[in-house]
C-alpha cells in the first residue's frame, strides 16, 4: 500500500504547468496526476520505480493508478514537449541577453541498464536493446537515451530527452541515428543572442553536426577521435592526430593548467575533411607526455579561442 509523504508539497509544480500554458490539453485528472508524479520522482528516495513514485506522491494512490495514467491516459505527449521546449529557450536565450553569457547546448546520451535480457524476463521490457556502453567497454541491454540540456550561467534546463530505438525507421526508410536525433534538435534552436557552442564527446564530433551547428549560428567544442585525419603543413602527408602526437616536439608544446589540472597541448589550426579551417588540440596529462593511452584530442570551429578557451569550455559539459 502507498504510504503518505510527509514531505510539503510545493505548490510550484502547479504554477510552472499552469505558466508553460499545457491546461487547455489536459483534463483536471490528468493535471492532477501530472502534478503527483513530478512531486512523486522528485520526493525523498526515488528509485525510478513506479511502486516508490506512487509512495512519494502527496495523496494516496496505487501505482496501477500512476501506471494506467502513464500507458492509457489520451494526452499530447508532443505537444506538452514543445510546451516544455519553449520554455527552455525562453528562459536561457533572456538569461543570456541580460548578463551577456554564453549558451551552452550540451548533448550527450546515457544507458539505463537493465538486469535481465527480454529473452529472460518474464515480463519483457519495451524497446530494450543491447548498446555498448562506454563505462563498461562492452555491450549492455537496457534503454539508451539521447539529452539536450540548454545552459547559460549556473542554469541548465532539460530540452530534449529522446529514446534511442535501433529499429525506428525516417522516411526514407533509414535508421535513425544518434546524430540525426541531436542534429534535429540543433536545428529547431534560434541563433543565440551572443556567443553559442554545442559541446559534444567524440561520438557527436561529426562533419554533420559540426556544420548544422555553423547554420544555427553556434559554434561547435568537443572531443575529437585521435584516429582523424588532419594535414598538418609540416607533413608532406595527411596524418592521424595519433601519429603526429609522436612527432610533435616537447618544446612545442605548451604547458596548460584547466580547472588546477596541467596538461600539455600542442595546437593545431588548419584544415580537416569537412572544413578548410578548424582548432584541434593534442594533449597529454603533465605526468604522462607521450604515453598514447592518455592522449587525448579536442576540436573547436571557434578559430579564436587560445588553447586555454577551448579546454575551458569543453569542461562547461
Amino acid at each position: 500500500m502507498p504510504t503518505e509523504n510527509n514531505i510539503p508539497y510545493d505548490k510550484s509544480i502547479n504554477n510552472f504547468i499552469i505558466e508553460i500554458r499545457i491546461l487547455l490539453y489536459l483534463t483536471l485528472p490528468q493535471f492532477k496526476h501530472i502534478c503527483a508524479f513530478v512531486f512523486g520522482t522528485v520526493g525523498r528516495g526515488c528509485n525510478g520505480k513506479g511502486s516508490r513514485i506512487t509512495e512519494n506522491c502527496y495523496s494516496s494512490r496505487h501505482r496501477t493508478s500512476v501506471g494506467n495514467f502513464l500507458s492509457n491516459s489520451p494526452w499530447n505527449e508532443e505537444y506538452i514537449l514543445r510546451a516544455l521546449q519553449k520554455f527552455a529557450i525562453k528562459k536561457i536565450w533572456q538569461l543570456s541577453k541580460d548578463t551577456g553569457k554564453p549558451i551552452y547546448v550540451i548533448i550527450d546520451d546515457t544507458i539505463c541498464k537493465k538486469t535481465k535480457p527480454s529473452s529472460q524476463a518474464k515480463n519483457p521490457i519495451e524497446k530494450c536493446q543491447f548498446h555498448f556502453s562506454h563505462l563498461e567497454g562492452k555491450q549492455v541491454y537496457g534503454h539508451q537515451v539521447v539529452g539536450i540540456l540548454l545552459q547559460c550561467g549556473d542554469v541548465t534546463i532539460p530540452y530534449q530527452l529522446t529514446p534511442y530505438d535501433k529499429t525506428r525507421m525516417n522516411e526514407s526508410n533509414k535508421k535513425i541515428t544518434k546524430i540525426e536525433i541531436a542534429i534535429t534538435a540543433i536545428s529547431s534552436l534560434p541563433v543565440p543572442p551572443n556567443k553559442g557552442f554545442i559541446l559534444g564527446d567524440s561520438w557527436y564530433s561529426a562533419e554533420k553536426i559540426l556544420k548544422v551547428a555553423k547554420l544555427r549560428g553556434f559554434d561547435y567544442i568537443g572531443a575529437l577521435k585521435t584516429n582523424r585525419v588532419i594535414y598538418p603543413k609540416c607533413c608532406r602527408m595527411n596524418q592521424k592526430i595519433s601519429g603526429f602526437a609522436k612527432m610533435i616536439n616537447k618544446e612545442d608544446f605548451h604547458l596548460v593548467t584547466v580547472n588546477k589540472n596541467s596538461y600539455y597541448v600542442y595546437r593545431y589550426e588548419g584544415k580537416i575533411n569537412g572544413f578548410k579551417k578548424v582548432v584541434i588540440l593534442t594533449s597529454y596529462p603533465k605526468n604522462a607526455l607521450y604515453n598514447q593511452n592518455a592522449l587525448r584530442s579536442f576540436i573547436s570551429t571557434d578559430t579564436s579561442l587560445t588553447a586555454e578557451e577551448v579546454l575551458f569550455q569543453y569542461t562547461q559539459r
